[in-house]
């Protein structure tokens, strides 16, 4: 398929466009969601210690400490996965 393909009026075309915005949009998830595992995982520790109330029977000082490393984890997680964030060439799509 060549350019003109692509550029073309018809109705063929934006067909064409819209088919390959959503394939990039998908390739873009792919790489995306594995990236984010750790991250939501993260999260879900977060909210099973809060729905479970732990954080009012544990000694002020605990709960510092898991705070931190609760926190410390999450931006650890989105660093590593900074890198997935980048979308798919037009030709991979």
């Amino acid at each position: 398929m060549n350019g003109r393909d692509l550029d073309g009026a018809g109705p063929g075309a934006a067909r064409l466009r819209r088919r390959i915005r959503l394939s990039g949009l998908a390739l873009l998830w792919e790489r995306l969601w594995p990236a984010l595992w750790p991250a939501a995982a993260t999260l879900g520790g977060f909210a099973v210690v809060t729905l479970l109330g732990l954080w009012e029977i544990m000694p002020d000082w605990l709960h510092a400490a898991l705070l931190a490393l609760f926190a410390a984890a999450l931006l650890a997680a989105l660093w590593r996965a900074r890198g997935a964030a980048r979308p798919p060439g037009r030709e991979a799509a």
